[in-house]
């Protein structure tokens, strides 16, 4: 019959981003990572690249007859090649934390999930990148040095970011916490407390230091603040030291360095004094992850530098 097409037509890869996009509740453009430079599929809807990283033995999974998605260890080593060490120790946080997003909205942040995956999947793959000379294995496996898996908030992972890069690039160094561990009370404190286990944020067992980050959001009513005290007895009538970081500290350069050294001594840390190079650096890692100072608080800070020791 004229007009009348038998048979499936073709697909052009415009049409097969439009298909993968709409599958995955995605937006425009799509990252798609071919082999070769040649092999790269041109079209407004897709971002192309060529990595010739090897691919491991079912690191596909295919969501439609002519549509895969990749397993993460090669994205996080193919997404280093344009990313700074800040957003791709962000990405690993997410893939092996315990919190998501809602679909098209950062704002909307899901907690308690499970991890996509593990961290020794992603060093691994890493490594085994590094070994074969792939172009951002290097930079991923630095970046991966930082991740400390199960963190349950993209503010605590930030967090966990300034505690474990190296003073060098503006972090603390402070590594050895765990995020979110299960930590089980004596049973005359359960029915103060009203369970017999306790989630810590971040938790050095090596010396019984605990710390809790206390958000705006989630800690500054009554019926949260009465918790967070209960939380802190128990804690410390077992033998923690509690230490409680405040939303506050993190907007302001002096604040934090105070804190930090104070939780740098209660974990047994001496260091010499940050240079002014550590401290630059310092600033500009701060402001990178948790937001500039206002104008306020610098010039405060500048009236009346911090004198006290700076790790």
């Amino acid at each position: 019959m004229v007009g009348r097409t038998c048979g499936r037509l073709p697909q052009t890869p415009t049409s097969l981003a439009r298909r993968a996009i709409e599958l995955l509740g995605a937006e425009a453009p799509i990252d798609a990572v071919v082999p070769k430079v040649g092999a790269r599929m041109r079209s407004p809807l897709i971002r192309a690249h060529s990595c010739g990283a090897p691919l491991p033995a079912n690191s596909l999974f295919y969501i439609d007859d002519d549509i895969a998605v990749c397993r993460m260890p090669a994205v996080l080593v193919q997404l280093a090649r344009g990313s700074t060490p800040v957003e791709l120790a962000r990405i690993a946080y997410e893939m092996t934390g315990t919190y998501g997003f809602e679909a098209g909205n950062r704002s909307d942040v899901i907690q308690d999930l499970r991890p996509l995956l593990d961290l020794g999947e992603l060093k691994g793959y890493a490594r085994s990148c590094c070994a074969t000379g792939t172009r951002g294995s290097r930079i991923a496996s630095d970046a991966l040095r930082c991740v400390v898996p199960n963190s349950n908030s993209p503010r605590e992972t930030d967090v966990a970011i300034i505690l474990m890069m190296p003073r060098s690039v503006g972090g603390f160094d402070l590594p050895g916490f765990a995020m979110n561990p299960t930590i089980r009370l004596s049973s005359h404190l359960e029915a103060i407390v009203g369970s017999d286990t306790l989630t810590p944020d971040f938790y050095w067992p090596d010396k019984k230091v605990i710390l809790e980050y206390e958000s705006e959001k989630y800690h500054r009513t009554p019926a949260a603040m009465n918790r967070d005290e209960r939380r802190r007895r128990a804690f410390e009538s077992e033998g923690y030291r509690v230490m409680r970081l405040m939303n506050d500290v993190l907007k302001t350069n002096d604040e934090l360095n105070s804190f930090m050294t104070q939780l740098a001594q209660a974990l047994g840390i001496y260091r010499r004094p940050a240079s002014q190079r550590m401290l630059d650096r310092r600033r500009q890692l701060r402001e990178e992850l948790f937001g500039p100072v206002s104008e306020e608080t610098a010039k405060h800070e500048m009236e009346h530098p911090y004198t006290g020791p700076v790790i």
